[in-house]
């Protein structure tokens, strides 16, 4: 049996992974990257490999090939997140904030994205958004608040697999706070390490923390090594242990 390293180990491992390694341009998309919850600044690019690692997971190895300013100018907006899921567009080096998350016992709301971020979303533009490039839109238009523009984009997806499309209309559920219908979703997909993680994300804050951990410990062993997901699954799960 795997033994976990304890949580201040664990802790310092994350934040470790997640601390910029390489100078970046402080004009990048609209907003410097940066968590001010707890001090930890995020590289664009580190960031970036993860949505890539995500989409190759999925079979879409074009869908997040170029880094993406329009993804920049809404990836690196502070908002609290303690559970996030595995979704395109989204980076595991959002959650940040690690004294919060253990202090978290279950999640009662998901925080709100500002009406001025919405506002500046250029929707039209998402709209046109063709082939793999949809994919990508699904997941800007999900950190800028957007979900109803999110599930119609998905909708228009081509070629996802059934878990796929389900894994992106689940996590759009559960960022716009509907989080019982978001872990019904992933509750009926097939298992695999992606919705493994999310399905134990869910039910360790909607009260279901035992059976959590199998989902977990499979999302840690299938994902893989060096990618900041892993260690997020790893950090989660070391919930389920205290």
């Amino acid at each position: 049996m795997t033994t976990l390293p304890n949580i201040e180990e664990l802790m310092n491992r994350v934040l470790d992974s997640f601390v910029c390694d390489t100078e970046f341009d402080a004009n990048f998309g609209l907003v410097e990257p940066y968590d001010s919850s707890a001090g930890v600044k995020v590289d664009p690019v580190t960031a970036w490999n993860e949505v890539q690692t995500l989409a190759k997971l999925y079979g879409q190895n074009k869908a997040a090939a170029a880094l993406s300013n329009e993804w920049s100018s809404y990836a690196f907006l502070d908002s609290m997140i303690v559970a996030l899921p595995c979704a395109i567009g989204n980076y595991p080096q959002q959650v940040s904030d690690i004294p919060r998350l253990l202090k978290t016992v279950q999640i009662k709301s998901t925080p709100k994205v500002a009406d001025c971020v919405l506002n500046n979303l250029n929707q039209e533009k998402l709209n046109k958004k063709t082939g793999e490039e949809i994919l990508l839109a699904v997941g800007v238009a999900r950190l800028a608040g957007a979900f109803d523009l999110a599930q119609e984009l998905l909708n228009r997806c081509q070629g996802l697999e059934t878990w796929v499309r389900g894994n992106e209309a689940a996590s759009t559920l559960w960022m716009r706070g509907e989080h019982a219908e978001a872990l019904r979703v992933w509750k009926i997909q097939p298992s695999n390490p992606v919705i493994c993680l999310n399905r134990g994300m869910a039910k360790i804050f909607l009260g279901e923390r035992e059976s959590a951990r199998k989902d977990l410990q499979e999302a840690v062993a299938g994902l893989p090594a060096q990618s900041g997901w892993k260690h997020l699954a790893q950090l989660y799960l070391s919930l389920c242990e205290m």
